[in-house]
C-alpha cells in the first residue's frame, strides 16, 4: 500500500507560551486549521509536559479536531535536557502506524535515533522526526545535530523542523554580511548562532556547511529546493530566511507532489510566530523512486562552511 501523505512543520513561538504562565493555542489551531497535514512537526513546545501534560493534550486534541472522522493525532514529545525548546511529532492515525518511539528522556536511547519515530506511512516503513536545532548552542552543536542524521540517510526518513540554518543554495536569501545585519536590527550577540567569520572577507557571513552536507553528501532532498521556491520562512528585520524545512532522504520512495510544496504566513505573524507554517504532500509511489546522482553532483564540503 502506498498514497500520498500530508507534512507539515511549523515553529509557534514559545508554543504558545505567554508572560503570564498561560499557553495560548488559538493561534496555533487557526494557522493549522487552514492547511491540516497527516504529519505535523512543532519546534517549539516548552512546557507541555506540565501539569500532567495538559498542554500537550490540549493541543493534540484540538489539532486532531481538523483531522475529521476518526482520525486522531497521535503525539510524540522530544524532551531534551538542557535545552529551552522541545519539539513534538504528530502523526495522524489514519495513515501512520507507530512502530518504536525512541524517547531522548529513556536511558537506553541511542543518540542516534534519539527523537525519532520508526513507523509505517501509509503501509511503507519509515523514520520521522521532528528537528529543532538550538540556535544558541553554537556551530559545534550543529554539526553534532547534521553528523546524527548521518545514519537516518540511508533509510526512508523524513525530517522536518526549525535547523536555524539554511543552504548555499543559488536562489536561497542569505545576508551578505551578517554581522552588520545583526548590529543594524540590534543583535549583536547573535552572528555566532548561524554564522562564521571569514577572515578572507573580514566579515561574518551566513555558515551553510550543516545543510550543504545534509544536501550533497548525505543526499536528503530539500522539499523548497525541489519546488524551486526559496521563499523565507522567517520574517526578522534584514535576517529573513528560509530555516523552517521540509527533507526527505535519498532511500525514501515516491516525489513531492507538483504545486504542493508551500509557505504559510499566519494571520498577525508579527503576534503569533517569527516563522512561517510550511507544508507539502510527498507521493509514496514505489514507482517513483530518486534517480542515483553522478559524481559531479555529489559536492562533499559544498557551501560557505
Amino acid at each position: 500500500m502506498s498514497g500520498v501523505v500530508r507534512i507539515g512543520t511549523f515553529n509557534y513561538e514559545n508554543g504558545g507560551l505567554r508572560e503570564d504562565g498561560r499557553i495560548e493555542l488559538g493561534p496555533l489551531i487557526e494557522t493549522i486549521a487552514r492547511h491540516p497535514v497527516d504529519v505535523l512537526m512543532l519546534g517549539e513546545c516548552p512546557q507541555y509536559r506540565r501539569d500532567g501534560e495538559r498542554p500537550l493534550w490540549e493541543a493534540t486534541n484540538r489539532l486532531s479536531e481538523l483531522l475529521g472522522g476518526s482520525a486522531r493525532y497521535l503525539p510524540f514529545y522530544s524532551q531534551r535536557v538542557g535545552r529551552k525548546n522541545h519539539s513534538m511529532l504528530l502523526v495522524s492515525s489514519d495513515v501512520v502506524e507507530p512502530v518504536q518511539w525512541h524517547d531522548p528522556m529513556v536511558a537506553d536511547t541511542g543518540y542516534s535515533v534519539a527523537g525519532f519515530l520508526r513507523a509505517r506511512v501509509l503501509g511503507v516503513p519509515m523514520w520521522l522526526s521532528s528537528i529543532h536545532w538550538p540556535g544558541g548552542a553554537g556551530r559545534a552543536e550543529f554539526d553534532r545535530q547534521a553528523a546524527i542524521l548521518t545514519e537516518r540517510s540511508v533509510k526512508p526518513t523524513i525530517i522536518a523542523g526549525d535547523f536555524n540554518a539554511t543552504s548555499s543554495w543559488e536562489k536561497d536569501i542569505r545576508p551578505a554580511d551578517w554581522g552588520a545585519a545583526h548590529l543594524e536590527r540590534g543583535s549583536w550577540w547573535k552572528p555566532l548562532q548561524k554564522g562564521r567569520y571569514d577572515t578572507t572577507s573580514g566579515r561574518w557571513v551566513v555558515d551553510t556547511a550543516q545543510l550543504d552536507y545534509l544536501r550533497h553528501d548525505l543526499q536528503f532532498r530539500d522539499f523548497g529546493e525541489l519546488a524551486d521556491d526559496p521563499t523565507p520562512t522567517t520574517h526578522e528585520q534584514n535576517c529573513s530566511m528560509r530555516i523552517d524545512r521540509i527533507m526527505a532522504s535519498y532511500a525514501t520512495p515516491g516525489a513531492l507532489v507538483p504545486g504542493s510544496y508551500q509557505v504559510h504566513r499566519p494571520s498577525d505573524a508579527e503576534a503569533v510566530s517569527d516563522h512561517d507554517y510550511v507544508t507539502a504532500a510527498w507521493d509514496l509511489a514505489p514507482t517513483r523512486t530518486a534517480q542515483p546522482r553522478t559524481d559531479a553532483d555529489q559536492l562533499t564540503g559544498a557551501g560557505t562552511g
